[in-house]
């Protein structure tokens, strides 16, 4: 007891003579001279090492041996913390990403063209909208997505308050006053990933009922981003 039999012995120095091995690999193979070949291994890389790395980078000791051995005497308490934790985290997560987005717009079917400023088109817009807009209202603005000569990316606008993007999209109706090859952008809040999926869920059942009603009745989802609701409407009173 206390010492190392020759087997246990094998084992370590067969470890790290495997671990010594891919890593020299690695570097002999690697593209060192681009940061793209360098931390990106060039694209290259198959799902299966990708998820297996970051498998191992988030799991150690403390969730292999500390968590069990918690479990084998607590009880299922110590797994159940964890799982909280990280949900408490993810949802912490989610509240800076909507607080990061909340003054964002995004205009889609924005034409785009060669040597546009897309800026001044934006500001240009958005004073025939609100005649309140400031050269000062819009901070950042950037299409988003790579460049495609069969798609009009979207843009993005990072406005300088919550008062301005309000009043701009109480007045969004205004934009059918544009000239013709303005008239068919859209004005969107700058969702996350999850309000975007309970959007539409939300309007696909707005859709359903406004199917299923006898009455003639119109289901549209509105109130104001994360506190949506399907609102019944009779024809002509929508607005």
């Amino acid at each position: 007891m206390g010492y190392l039999e020759w087997l246990d012995i094998c084992i370590i120095v067969a470890y790290f003579v495997a671990i010594l091995s891919v890593g020299l690999l690695a570097t002999y193979y690697a593209n060192k001279n681009s940061s793209l070949g360098f931390f990106l291994a060039g694209k290259s890389m198959t799902f299966i090492p990708l998820a297996g790395s970051i498998f191992a980078s988030n799991m150690g000791a403390p969730n292999v041996v500390g968590l069990s051995g918690s479990a084998a005497a607590s009880g299922f308490a110590p797994v159940m913390f964890e799982w909280q934790v990280k949900n408490v985290q993810r949802t912490l997560n989610e509240a800076s990403e909507i607080k990061e987005r909340e003054r964002n717009l995004v205009i889609f079917n924005l034409p785009e063209k060669e040597n546009q400023n897309d800026r001044e088109l934006v500001m240009k817009i958005f004073k025939h909208i609100s005649k309140d807009m400031s050269d000062n209202g819009i901070e950042k603005v950037f299409r988003l997505g790579k460049k495609n000569e069969s798609v009009i990316r979207p843009v993005l606008i990072k406005l300088d308050s919550l008062g301005t993007k309000w009043d701009l999209l109480k007045h969004a109706f205004k934009i059918r006053s544009l000239e013709d090859n303005l008239k068919n952008i859209r004005l969107c809040n700058d969702l996350t990933r999850e309000q975007r999926s309970e959007l539409k869920n939300l309007v696909t059942d707005a859709k359903a009922k406004e199917a299923a009603c006898q009455q003639g009745f119109l289901y549209r989802v509105r109130e104001m981003v994360g506190r949506w609701k399907i609102i019944k409407f009779m024809k002509g009173t929508e607005n």
